[in-house]
This record gives C-alpha cells, structure tokens and sequence, in this order.
C-alpha cells in the first residue's frame, strides 16, 4: 500500500455532505473527496444541507463551526437529537482553535476536527478513519438485529414445543 493509499471499503461510494459558507472551501473538499472516490454533497449553509438531507442521508458530514444563520454547532446539536441522524459521524472544519470551542463541539457530538487551511492526507485519513468507524457500527448493529431475530425465533419454536408437550401429556393424562 503506498503512502496516499488509505483503507476503506469502496465497494459503494459514500455520501459526505459538506457544509461551509465559503465556495472555495466546499470546492477544495469536494475535490479531495471526489478523487478518493466519495460522493460529495455540497451545501453554503444549514438550510441547503437539511435539504439535501431530505432527499438523501450522507455516511458523514463536514461543517464548518461559524457560519451565518444556524451555525455549525446548532446543526450538530440538531443532528444529534435526531433518532434518524443521531449515528452520522459529525467533523467540524475550521480555524477556531480554541480548547472551549472543541469541548462545545465535542459535548454536542462531534467526533473530530479538521483545520483550515485544508491538508489533503489529513483530511483523507480522518474522513476514512470516520467512515470505517460508521460501516463497523452499522455492520454491528445489523449483526445485532439478526441475532436478535434468531433468538426471538428460537424462543418461539421452544414455547411452540413446550405447548405441544403439554397438549400431548394432557391428551396422556386423560386416557
């Protein structure tokens, strides 16, 4: 594996929405993303990105903190309490720095940074360590609906079969 080759699993290629203000920020990402093999969906704000949201749900989102409007905090802040966005791994792009302004990000659940000015591995390596975090997730959570569904079945089967053997003993117990 050279150095600018990345595992991730490009089987299908992810949707990553990214949200800023400035065109020319959402022109380099999109680029970046783009020759890594993603979907790239644009949006200048949060209304333009919780459209896009409606048409389709992105495997990772990148927003800038300030924006005009709804900043990015608010919009993580609503994402977050959403049952049907809550899971979306949520990375903030920005040049605010601060330690009170990451713990503001993190505490309304996003998991990671990305400085501005933009440096093209980074920014590759923490989307794809995001996005094989979120397919492991999804992976196990399917994993644990059909052992659910297996257990579910088989304590049917079991209940089915203790009802027969009663039936069955009573019929004895008669004769």
């Amino acid at each position: 594996m050279s150095e600018m080759e990345f595992e991730v699993n490009k089987a299908e290629p992810s949707k990553i929405l990214i949200v800023d203000d400035i065109s020319v920020n959402l022109k380099i990402l999109e680029k970046i993303i783009s020759a890594e093999g993603h979907e790239p969906l644009c949006a200048l704000n949060v209304q333009e990105a919780i459209d896009i949201m409606n048409e389709t749900l992105p495997q990772l989102i990148l927003s800038d903190l300030s924006m005009p409007g709804m900043d990015g905090l608010e919009f993580c802040k609503l994402l977050k309490s959403s049952p049907r966005t809550r899971d979306i791994p949520f990375i903030f792009i920005t040049v605010l720095n601060s330690g009170e302004e990451k713990e503001q990000a993190f505490l309304a659940g996003a998991v990671d940074f990305i400085p501005k000015p933009f440096e093209r591995v980074e920014v590759i390596m923490r989307i794809n360590n995001q996005l094989n975090s979120y397919r492991m997730k999804q992976e196990m959570a399917n994993h644990n609906r059909m052992m659910h569904k297996l257990v579910s079945e088989q304590q049917r089967q079991i209940e089915e079969d203790q009802e027969n053997m009663l039936f069955a003993l009573a019929k004895v117990v008669e004769k």
